[in-house]
């Protein structure tokens, strides 16, 4: 892939280079049992941008016009989507060679080739070959273009051959005699598959110690290393000859794919071995920012299929990627991060190599296997060089375990002998202790027979306890308001009643009084029997304020429980704090498809849901408990509103708020009061009820319940 970086500066220079003004154009001889260079100013050339000139049109303008001649054996235009067309004129020294010779292009992204010819009548013949055309369509079956060149007798012939390609422009002609290239390319067959058997050996290899060592390093190599195998046997033509044989197309199209991902795999290796991330934020910015236009190339190319720009791009991400590869390198030394010695090395193969191809290009080298084949070396070399800096990471990091592991085996050594002599002292020590474990025993046995008894005394009281707080749980039971009182007074509502233990120190109060309906929810103070000895102690209090003693509005009910709650446990004398928070509301129906509710609070507030706007409102309580040692100046408020039907009433003791999760996180109100605005827009209130209980659950999964929860919600009907 390096190669193309110097290409792209040679093949500028070149064509200036090449290209001179026609003045005296040289035949080709072909001479017998030799191979032949195309010889300076031996090949004339023109341009045709619009790629529709016929052959006689060619041939008039050559006739007739200035046309510039090749100095060197290769034609290299760069990216260009013009057709070009060369002239040139051929003698065969021997006659009985005549139908032995060939014309050779040696480069594999050439799409489109005619070789125009006139037979024994002067009429123009044409063969066709390119990239375009499956493999086995080809005259000559080789990796190269191979097209046999019509002799007639040893006089001059002209040729025209008209070439167009997507890819980089590039045509290196000789001349071959068919059976002494076909003896001669055995060599450089035989190279290649070298070649390709170092990439396959370096695949399998890196992959076994992927998935021994589990280092996502080796994973990254192989992918590099197979995609520059098939993008080196693209570029010669091995993948059209024994891979794609029938399918141009696909032989075509992966080239700019391969390449990308070719490099895109090169520059993360890069940073994954050289941990470039943990050393220069910057750094690693640049080479992400190369993977992903690479990426972005690729797609481009393979949604819109305009090579020649996919192609653009690429060798302007390709400069761009060397050099950052490079700084990256240098960075690396200077930095000593681990292993990058190797890794540099690695990097220098490919810069040589493709050193050597350029010079054979521009002819100051001969042009044999090693240096045709100059830059795919290298890049095999500059694997076996990435295989030695894993290797080397692979032994310092087994190094350092076996020092790790060796000084651990000193350590624990070290801590045998201590505790071997400390076994020794407790040896002698337990000895001691026999004797007197010996005398204890028997006093032990005498204490476990009390111990039994004691145990049989504990059951049976457990068993008494336990009886009593079933019976405790059943009188709890009995003061709830029952299910046909609740359906008949609240209609549609839930009710979510969960305690901690067997009773609870929550409950909640629903009746009827003079077509109002009053309902509270109750927090005593405490949880368990204390909190539902007060349960009791409150609904006997709330029966006899609202049922007996005609007191209906929420504030004064809440004044008169927390003076009784006082008296009854004589707290002015006793210092007894306990006591409750609790919220109730009184529900009128105006008959007219609206509702007056009247609220007051203490330390617990109200939610509510208008019908119109579905968002949730929350009235809080006034900031004094009932019972215990509370501001005597602070008096509980009452609010009164109109709701229109089917708007919700919600109220809540602070169990199900500050119930935590495993991370020890509250649910809160802020997220009660979104559960609240969720369950408000449910269709049917028994769904608002299984909402909740599902949230709950899985808020205290792998938790205990902290507090008694209760939960009652009402829709206006």
């Amino acid at each position: 892939m390096y190669y193309k970086i110097w290409l792209f500066i040679l093949i500028f220079s070149s064509h200036f280079l090449s290209a001179q003004n026609n003045t005296k154009i040289k035949s080709i001889i072909l001479k017998k049992d030799i191979l032949t260079d195309i010889q300076n100013n031996s090949i004339t050339f023109l341009e045709d941008k619009s790629s529709n000139y016929s052959i006689q049109k060619v041939d008039s303008l050559f006739k007739n016009t200035n046309t510039k001649t090749l100095k060197k054996a290769n034609a290299n235009f760069y990216i260009t989507p013009s057709s070009y067309w060369f002239r040139f004129e051929v003698k065969i020294q021997n006659e009985n060679q005549k139908d032995n010779w060939l014309l050779k292009m040696d480069y594999a992204l050439l799409d489109e080739i005619e070789l125009y010819y006139q037979d024994k009548n002067k009429a123009w013949r044409v063969k066709k070959t390119g990239d375009i055309y499956p493999f086995s369509s080809k005259e000559v079956k080789d990796k190269a273009f191979l097209l046999k060149l019509p002799f007639y007798d040893d006089k001059i012939h002209l040729f025209y051959v008209r070439i167009k390609t997507n890819s980089v422009f590039q045509v290196p002609f000789s001349f071959e005699q068919a059976d002494l290239y076909f003896q001669n390319i055995l060599g450089e067959e035989v190279f290649l598959f070298t070649l390709t058997g170092v990439f396959l050996t370096l695949i399998f290899y890196n992959l076994f110690l992927f998935f021994v060592l589990k280092d996502f390093s080796y994973l990254l190599y192989v992918f590099f290393v197979t995609s520059c195998a098939f993008l080196m046997t693209g570029i010669i033509g091995h993948n059209a000859q024994y891979i794609f044989y029938n399918n141009a197309f696909l032989a075509e199209f992966t080239i700019i794919p391969v390449s990308c991902l070719f490099f895109f795999f090169l520059v993360w290796f890069t940073q994954q071995f050289l941990h470039i991330k943990r050393y220069s934020k910057t750094l690693n910015w640049g080479l992400q920012s190369i993977k992903l236009l690479l990426l972005v190339n690729t797609f481009f190319y393979c949604l819109t299929f305009q090579t020649a720009l996919a192609n653009r791009i690429l060798h302007i991400l390709i400069l761009i990627g060397v050099f950052v590869l490079f700084v990256t390198i240098i960075f690396a030394l200077y930095k000593k991060i681990p292993h990058c010695f190797y890794f540099a090395i690695a990097f220098l193969f490919p810069v040589i190599g493709t050193f050597v191809y350029m010079l054979k290009l521009t002819n100051f080298l001969p042009h044999t296997h090693m240096t045709t084949h100059a830059s795919r070396t290298a890049l095999a070399l500059q694997g076996i060089f990435f295989s030695f800096a894993l290797a080397n990471k692979y032994r310092t990091i087994k190094n350092k375990l076996l020092e790790t592991r060796k000084n651990q085996n000193e350590k624990l050594e070290l801590k045998v002998k201590e505790r071997t002599n400390e076994i020794e002292g407790l040896y002698q020590e337990v000895q001691t202790q026999n004797e007197e474990l010996q005398q204890s025993q028997e006093e032990i046995l005498a204490q476990r027979e009390f111990i039994q008894g004691k145990n049989k005394e504990l059951q049976i009281q457990n068993t008494k306890i336990n009886s009593s707080i079933q019976a405790a749980l059943l009188i709890q039971q009995a003061i709830l308001p029952y299910k046909q009182k609740k359906d008949t007074l609240l209609k549609e509502y839930f009710d979510i009643f969960l305690p901690k233990d067997t009773v609870s120190g929550d409950f909640y109060w629903l009746n009827e009084i003079n077509d109002k309906i009053f309902l509270a929810v109750i927090d005593c103070t405490g949880h368990g029997v204390s909190g539902a000895f007060m349960t009791m102690i409150a609904n006997s209090l709330l029966d006899k304020i609202i049922r007996i003693q005609n007191i209906y509005e929420p504030a004064k009910i809440l004044e008169h429980l927390h003076q009784d709650i006082k008296i009854m446990l004589r707290q002015d004398e006793t210092n007894n704090t306990n006591g409750t928070d609790m919220s109730i509301f009184t529900i009128e129906n105006n008959n007219n498809h609206t509702y007056n509710i009247t609220f007051a609070g203490a330390k617990n507030g109200l939610f509510y849901v208008n019908n119109q706007n579905k968002k949730v409102q929350y009235i809080s309580g006034t900031r004094k408990g009932i019972g215990g040692q509370q501001n005597e100046n602070t008096h509980f408020e009452q609010i009164s509103f109109v709701l229109e039907k089917g708007s919700y009433l919600y109220l809540s003791t602070d169990g199900f708020l500050d119930q935590n999760n495993e991370q020890r996180k509250k649910v809160g109100m802020k997220k009660f009061v979104s559960l609240l605005e969720h369950i408000a827009n449910l269709p049917k209130i028994e769904e608002q009820k299984e909402y909740l209980l599902d949230y709950l659950q899985n808020h205290t999964k792998n938790t205990t319940q902290r507090d008694d929860i209760c939960v009652i919600g009402v829709k206006l009907t």
